[in-house]
C-alpha cells in the first residue's frame, strides 16, 4: 500500500493538484454560496478573504498533500515526535478507508483524511479493519476496470483477474 511515488487518481484528466472536476465543481459553488452570504450579510472584505481562503487552502492541503502523504513510505511526518502518533493513527484509519468495501463496490468508512471528528459524529468511523468483502471488490475492479495479480492493482479488466475474486 505505500510507495516512494503516489499516482493519483486525477491522472490523464482535469484537475487542480490532484483535486478532480467531481470535487472542484461542487466547491466552486459552495464558495459562490459562501461568498454571497457574507456579502448579503455586509461582512467586511478583509473577513471574506479570510473565511473565502481558508475554504480553498484547507481542502487542497488534506487532499493534495495529506492524502498523498499517506500513501508514501518513510514519509517525514511519521518520524516527526510531535505529530508521528497522530500521522500514524490517521494512516491507520486511512488504510482502513481503503481496504473496507461495501456490497455495491463503495468505500463506506473513514472518509476524513486526517482528522475523524465527523467520521465520528455522521457513524462511518472504523478502527478496525473489516473481513474482505469479495463481492463488493469484484463489483468495484469491474466499475473501474481493474485487475488484481500478485497483490497489486493493474488498470485493465480481465475476465481472470474477475473471477479470482468471485
Amino acid at each position: 500500500m505505500r510507495a516512494e511515488h503516489y499516482k493519483d487518481a486525477t491522472s490523464g484528466r482535469f484537475s487542480l493538484g490532484n483535486v478532480g472536476l467531481e470535487w472542484l465543481a461542487p466547491s466552486f459553488v459552495l464558495l459562490v454560496f459562501c461568498w454571497g452570504v457574507m456579502f448579503l450579510f455586509q461582512i467586511r472584505p478583509l473577513y471574506q478573504m479570510i473565511v473565502l481562503g481558508n475554504l480553498v487552502v484547507w481542502p487542497f492541503f488534506t487532499f493534495s498533500f495529506l492524502h498523498d502523504a499517506m500513501h508514501l513510505r518513510d514519509f517525514w511526518m511519521a518520524r516527526v515526535p510531535l505529530i508521528n502518533r497522530w500521522f500514524r493513527r490517521a494512516r491507520r484509519l486511512h488504510d482502513i478507508h481503503h481496504h473496507s468495501v461495501n456490497g455495491t463496490g463503495h468505500m463506506d468508512t473513514n472518509f476524513s483524511i486526517g482528522f475523524f471528528l465527523f467520521d465520528w459524529i455522521f457513524g462511518t468511523l472504523a478502527t478496525r479493519h473489516r473481513p474482505l468483502n469479495r463481492k463488493g471488490l469484484a463489483i468495484a475492479l469491474q466499475r473501474y476496470k481493474l485487475t488484481m495479480s500478485s497483490g497489486s492493482l493493474r488498470g485493465e479488466s480481465t475476465a481472470e483477474g474477475e473471477a479470482g475474486f468471485q
